[in-house]
């Protein structure tokens, strides 16, 4: 899991804290499009999906790495409030406010050095490749995802987000996508 795995490089501490108190590190992981779109109060959403606009789709990884070193530095050496660490942290990102203003959230995001597109990219393929090799494979139409002109940073993959503009032909002509059953 691509998000497992750069916590797993960029936040060790709060790492360690997830191994410690969590059955399952990946599903606590894979839960981290929601601390970004379903828990985070909107003031912190508009600030983060602005610089996604700008920046692209690393900024949701580097923002979610941040709430997880807040979430570790105020958590650290209390006791869990309720019986999993997923509800913890979800609680914590709901009222994020009373710890972290948006901006310092977002400079602590863009405080995480060395960390780049092509790691993401890489770690992407390492894990496809690990599916694969277990025998899962997961088959894509062969249309391409486009942005405006001039916006080359859109999502290598549709992980996090929940609608893809697609482009399916030659040239720019769209075509229209099945509505959903």
């Amino acid at each position: 899991m691509i998000f497992g795995d750069l916590v797993n490089k960029f936040c060790q501490a709060a790492h360690k804290l997830m191994v410690a108190v969590s059955e399952d590190v990946l599903e606590v992981y894979s839960d981290w499009q929601r601390w970004l779109f379903g828990e985070l109060p909107m003031a912190y959403i508009a600030r983060v999906f602005d610089v996604f606009l700008v920046e692209g789709y690393k900024v949701l990884y580097r923002v979610a790495l941040a709430i997880l070193k807040f979430f570790h530095k105020v958590r650290a050496g209390q006791p869990m409030e309720s019986d999993s660490i997923q509800q913890d942290i979800r609680a914590f990102v709901r009222d994020i406010a009373k710890s972290v203003s948006p901006e310092r959230l977002l400079e602590k995001a863009f405080a995480i050095r060395l960390f780049s597109r092509k790691e993401i990219q890489l770690l992407q393929m390492a894990n496809e490749n690990a599916l694969q090799q277990k025998g899962i494979t997961v088959k894509q139409k062969s249309c391409s995802t486009r942005a405006s002109p001039g916006h080359g940073r859109i999502a290598p993959s549709s992980t996090f987000l929940p609608v893809k503009v697609k482009l399916c032909g030659t040239g720019n002509k769209l075509t229209s996508l099945p509505a959903p059953a």
